[in-house]
């Protein structure tokens, strides 16, 4: 019988020895081999300071001249326009009010109106009209520098907004300041009934219904807003209903400025597509702080955006596609799932930090019940009995995606109630992604992909679960509840691969692995351990020797294999590891561990194992 036996003595498990070569070699330590390995709070993983530069996105402009056509001052009477041309306005009101009506829908005249320190007090109108209303001219709404001009509106107001263009376009551009309040919650601030354009300007807006509406879109190339919404902060497009069946895409574009909303409904509402790039945005919404029926593309290659999101349910939610590009730092605390689409790719060199937490009920037995509004409940794992039930009729996923979430490049934290990464098939090519969750680290129903990047999964029910995994490059950290990995196949061809669990295959699964380095340190008196005929370095465990003693717990089919056992505190036996077969039988290696005196055979004397150690078999 031939055979070479080799013990590493360790100092500790997170001082771990591996070498894959032949002969005999020093151990070689490493800490935190492949990441984080124990559980770590998300928020030590971030810092405020990543997400406090918003004001880097004011932007200066340079008023335009005009050549005045007429001037008007609103304190002295209505303010009526006919003509095109260009019309400043100046002075107070609460009687008076702005309107443009030019019989031209089809080919729309265009007007410009200066605004100049005026206000409009609507709250004391005696009829149901906007503080400036506009049909059938494209019209320009102009803020010189240095005013200050403020708009309300009465409770009657019938006509949408306190500012209303119907038939025509609207474009409200200048350094100044327009401010628009009213309390009615079916008014709007600014509605124009088609595209909507904001090139520069201060605006305070604190309204009953939407901030902004654009109904055929809305562009907004720079400027400040401060929006309070009773319903959408920013909306475009109109989505059928029973009371207007009709479909109205309206795009969104954002190319700059800085956005603080707080919404009672969607913060940011878009039917149609969403674009956001060189803006700074802060939402506080009692429902998704940004929805589009539509994709929704953050970033762009040389360009940066920040958005910093607060909702009671989704954060970013898209019915199509969500792609994060350029520099974009996102940090979403929601209820419900952080960012949600069709699919969603990640390929930006920005930083992603999201939070979902959703609401608990209380229970005290079962894995499931049944209460009586008839939700189920399902218990936390990781912390029960200390901790409450949680309705899984709520998703609370970090990023979830109906079909394929793609990642390549960029720093993501996660701390989710439920999945870190959710989707139908999930693609990691590069990156950096730290995951702390009560369920499963990654989920894919379909496949799990990992070539590239880096993951620590601090904190998780299952580290990664698919119906198939296949590890092909990338390093990947795992310290999990349930399983490292829960997967039917899994296949490693390089990499490196960290478990603080056992790798679950089922009984009729496959665990292969043809290159790259995977080490498992199971809880498990019987880890997982490939059945491949080129393995290039594996590492099992198990944590309590005793419950092994006298049986075959590791098969091995060739290659090098590290076997860890992790004894517990105190523990002084002197064990042994014995090769009971000097060939392979049925492709297979066996060995087995037990007290030194178990075995006749091959067995290291004069050890005394305190804490761990490492064997090699070398084939």
């Amino acid at each position: 019988m031939k055979k070479i036996i080799s013990i590493l003595l360790l100092v500790s498990l997170l001082l771990l020895g591996v070498s894959c070569g032949s002969g005999e070699e020093p151990p070689t330590s490493y800490v935190q081999p492949l990441g984080i390995v124990n559980y770590t709070k998300a928020e030590e993983l971030v810092s405020d300071s990543d997400f406090d530069n918003i004001d880097s996105f004011k932007t200066s402009c340079t008023d335009k001249s005009y050549e005045v056509s007429q001037t008007f001052d609103i304190s002295e009477r209505n303010v009526h326009i006919r003509m095109p041309g260009v019309y400043k306005i100046t002075g107070t009101s609460d009687t008076n009010y702005i309107d443009i009506l030019l019989p031209s829908e089809d080919d729309p005249y265009d007007v410009t109106v200066i605004l100049d320190g005026v206000s409009i007090n609507g709250d004391k109108f005696t009829h149901s009209f906007p503080a400036i209303y506009s049909v059938g001219c494209d019209l320009t709404v102009v803020l010189p520098e240095n005013s200050v001009n403020k708009f309300s509106s009465n409770k009657n107001n019938l006509e949408n907004g306190v500012i209303t263009v119907k038939k025509g376009s609207l474009t409200l551009e200048g350094s100044g300041k327009l401010s628009i309040s009213t309390a009615d919650a079916a008014i709007n601030g600014i509605h124009c009934t088609k595209q909507a354009t904001v090139k520069s300007g201060v605006y305070d807006i604190n309204v009953g219904n939407h901030g902004i509406y654009g109904k055929e879109g809305l562009s907004i190339e720079g400027g400040e807003f401060n929006i309070t919404s009773g319903r959408f902060g920013l909306k475009s497009g109109d989505s059928p209903s029973e009371t207007n069946p009709t479909n109205v895409v309206g795009n969104m574009i954002i190319n700059g400025g800085i956005f603080n909303i707080i919404s009672t409904e969607n913060g940011i509402d878009v039917n149609g597509t969403l674009t956001v790039q060189n803006a700074g945005i802060r939402v506080s919404s009692k429902r998704n702080a940004i929805k589009s029926n539509d994709s929704i593309t953050l970033g762009k290659e040389g360009k940066k955006a920040l958005l910093i999101l607060t909702a009671d349910t989704d954060g970013l939610d898209s019915d199509n596609d969500i792609t994060i590009l350029g520099d974009t730092d996102i940090k979403i605390n929601s209820v419900s799932d952080a960012i949600v689409g069709k699919n969603v790719t990640v390929n930006s060199s920005g930083f992603i930090y999201v939070t979902t937490k959703g609401e608990y009920t209380q229970s005290s037995t079962g894995d499931y019940i049944l209460l009586s509004d008839g939700r189920y409940v399902k218990i936390n794992p990781l912390n029960y009995p200390n901790e409450t039930f949680y309705d899984i009729l709520i998703s609370c996923k970090g990023i979830k995606a109906l079909e394929n979430i793609t990642v390549r490049n960029g720093k993501i934290v996660i701390s989710s109630m439920e999945d870190g990464i959710h989707g139908n098939n999930v693609s990691i090519n590069g990156g950096v992604i730290d995951i702390v969750t009560d369920e499963d680290g990654i989920h894919a129903l379909n496949n799990t992909s990992i070539d590239g990047g880096t993951i620590n999964i601090h904190k998780s029910y299952k580290g990664i679960k698919a119906l198939r995994t296949v590890i092909s490059g990338g390093k990947a950290a795992v310290a999990s509840f349930s399983d490292g990995i829960d997967s039917p196949s899994v296949t490693v061809t390089g990499g490196e691969l960290f478990l603080l669990d056992k790798v679950d295959v089922g009984t009729d699964g496959v665990f292969k692995v043809t290159g790259g380095t995977v080490i498992v340190i199971a809880s498990s008196s019987n880890p997982c351990v490939p059945t491949s005929t080129t393995v290039s370095c594996v590492k099992s465990s198990v944590s309590k020797p005793e419950l092994a003693k006298h049986t075959s717990f590791v098969r091995v089919s060739g290659g090098n294999i590290d076997i860890t056992f992790k004894l517990p505190k105190g523990y002084t036996e002197k064990i042994a590891v014995s090769v009971i077969s000097d060939k392979l039988v049925d492709g297979e290696y066996n060995a087995q561990i037990g007290a030194s005196t178990a075995f006749k055979g091959i067995y290291i004397k004069g050890i005394t194992l305190t804490d761990a150690f490492t064997q090699r078999l070398v084939r």
